[in-house]
């Protein structure tokens, strides 16, 4: 999940259970998260995110955090037009999207770059021809994934399927 769309809280739940020193954890996170102002400031930026269907269905943390992220999805995209989240069907077979998380990141006033953020390092991508793969990585993805409406729907549903055997009071 983009770290721009993950709650402070499980942020900094899943950042911990790495083994990270406290200091360490907490930069890190407000590194990432503080991404988020770029997306809801002023003339803030538009934002499309394709997310696999795993993502949403894999338990990280307690099911009352996989509960508060899945709302804080659907609660964002709400509030935040500029941004588009799009799920892509576990049932879609392979796709470009299979081989691992990216960010493509375009601009006006400078050229494109990828961005690959892994456990423990990143790297950036700013050949022209690798950039216009992954742009069309993009495009193929794109093709596979639900528009919004139909992803948040998914959302909703997975809520209820992943956490139907949770107590009552989790649900509400």
């Amino acid at each position: 999940m983009p770290w721009a769309m993950v709650p402070s809280t499980p942020a900094m739940g899943v950042a911990q259970a790495d083994g990270h020193p406290k200091h360490d954890v907490e930069s890190r996170v407000m590194v990432r998260v503080s991404r988020r102002e770029i997306l809801t400031k002023r003339n803030p930026v538009h934002y499309e995110v394709l997310v696999g269907d795993v993502a949403l269905r894999q338990q990280i943390g307690s099911s009352i955090a996989m509960i508060d992220q899945l709302r804080y999805l659907i609660k964002f995209c709400a509030e935040n037009s500029n941004v588009t989240l799009r799920v892509v069907p576990i049932r879609t077979g392979w796709h470009p999207g299979t081989a691992g998380p990216f960010v493509l990141y375009e601009f006006s006033d400078a050229p494109p770059y990828v961005h690959f953020e892994h456990y423990s390092s990143s790297a950036f991508v700013t050949d022209s021809n690798d950039v216009d793969a992954y742009r069309k990585a993009l495009d193929m993805i794109g093709e596979y994934a639900l528009n919004q409406s139909k992803s948040i729907d998914l959302i909703a549903q997975t809520i209820v399927e992943e956490h139907q055997n949770d107590e009552p009071e989790i649900l509400a």
